[in-house]
Order: C-alpha cells, then sequence, then structure tokens
C-alpha cells in the first residue's frame, strides 16, 4: 500500500462517495495510551481525509474516534501529504459510547 499522495485524483480510486465535513476527531494508537487531536475534512463508508500536526508521526494504522457520534473506526493510513492523511476503514464502526472498555472512557467525555 502506498504512503505517498497520489498521482492520479483520490476521487477516481474511491469505492464509496465522500462527503465534505469539518469535524472534530482524535487519531488514537498504542492500546489507546497516545491520542491526537485532528479534523476530518471528507468521510466515506469507506475512508477519509484528515488533517493532522505531525501527520509524519502518525503511524500507519490507528483507530479514528468521531468526536460528534462517538463512532470509532478502525483506520490504515492508504496516503499522505504534508499534514494530510488518506484512510481507508477496516471493518464496521464501533460505538464507544456503548463500551464498557476501561481504554474508551477518555474518549465519552
Amino acid at each position: 500500500m502506498s504512503t505517498t499522495a497520489p498521482d492520479a485524483s483520490p476521487d477516481d480510486r474511491r469505492t464509496a462517495p465522500r462527503q465534505r465535513v469539518m469535524k472534530s476527531a482524535k487519531i488514537t494508537f498504542g492500546d489507546f495510551i497516545f491520542a491526537r487531536d485532528c479534523t476530518v475534512r471528507d468521510i466515506s463508508a469507506s475512508g477519509a481525509r484528515v488533517t493532522v500536526t505531525g501527520a509524519n508521526e502518525i503511524p500507519n494504522e490507528f483507530y479514528l474516534v468521531m468526536m460528534t457520534n462517538r463512532m470509532m473506526h478502525r483506520a490504515h493510513v492508504a496516503w499522505r501529504k504534508g499534514d494530510t492523511l488518506g484512510v481507508t476503514f477496516e471493518g464496521e464502526a464501533e460505538n464507544i459510547a456503548r463500551s464498557d472498555d476501561p481504554r474508551l472512557r477518555q474518549f465519552k467525555a
């Protein structure tokens, strides 16, 4: 899987249409120990475009927690360009408000 920005338009490779948004989210990794604020710029059922300061420090696999609805997606980096990441989602999103996992408590507030 490529970790650099694609030469062709990302629109050409999308499997689902994306909706432009400006939503607050968190990237979390390291067994939910590390969390970084980010902004989701567009999203679909299969992935998202995310901006985050220090994107080069974000691992290739992480969880993306949408703060507005408390949904968590397992994400894989498809491409990187500056502080922007293109990610694909794996599996179904999880509603962390319904989770009993104590590691997710920090995202429920």
